[in-house]
């Protein structure tokens, strides 16, 4: 009698995937196991995206703080001494500051930075003589206040002026940023 082993492999490995095979409890474990993972995943793929969009949120607010400080900086260093007939400055005197505004004089010529509604939305505007205006943050922007606080009396030193700003993004105004810095002028007598 002749065996034939190639015969005898073929049915073991017939009968040895028939083993190898999951049952149907095996497959529904599994995926039950895979939904729960995926749905982990997806819980933290949500919160990350949340947390991006409060950072980003937060950083054009940072970004538009920075900015405005750093063109009122620019702009009131080089303000100059009034002799009483511009911009309702009293004579001898650099400023003239209000509720969440300040005038002073620059090149001749009357310079304004004012927090202005538009449309619900506080944005600082910066008037410039001739110039005319132009908005300095951001329609994304909400200014809560902002606060000009001025020591510009000569006899004592250089005039300085210490700016306060609140701001935060329009669509999350729980995230206030609050920054401050204060300006010398460049007046030598």
């Amino acid at each position: 009698m002749i065996i034939n082993w190639r015969l005898f492999y073929m049915i073991y490995l017939y009968k040895n995937k028939k083993e190898r095979a999951f049952t149907l409890i095996e497959i529904l474990v599994s995926i039950s196991i895979l939904v729960f993972i995926l749905l982990s995943l997806s819980s933290i793929l949500r919160s990350i995206s949340v947390n991006q969009k409060e950072l980003s949120a937060d950083s054009l607010t940072l970004n538009n703080v920075d900015y405005f400080l750093r063109i009122a900086s620019d702009n009131l260093r080089q303000a100059q001494k009034s002799d009483g007939s511009l911009c309702g400055i009293a004579e001898n005197k650099f400023f003239n500051t209000g509720d969440a505004y300040i005038d002073f004089i620059k090149d001749g010529e009357c310079y304004s930075f004012e927090l202005f509604d538009d449309g619900g939305v506080n944005r600082v505007v910066m008037y410039a003589g001739s110039k005319g205006n132009n908005y300095i943050s951001s329609r994304n922007i909400d200014i809560a206040s902002l606060f000009f606080e001025v020591e510009d009396y000569i006899e004592y030193g250089q005039p300085i002026v210490t700016i306060f700003i609140k701001a935060a993004p329009v669509n999350g105004l729980s995230n206030y940023i609050s920054d401050q810095t204060s300006v010398s002028v460049g007046y030598y007598e």
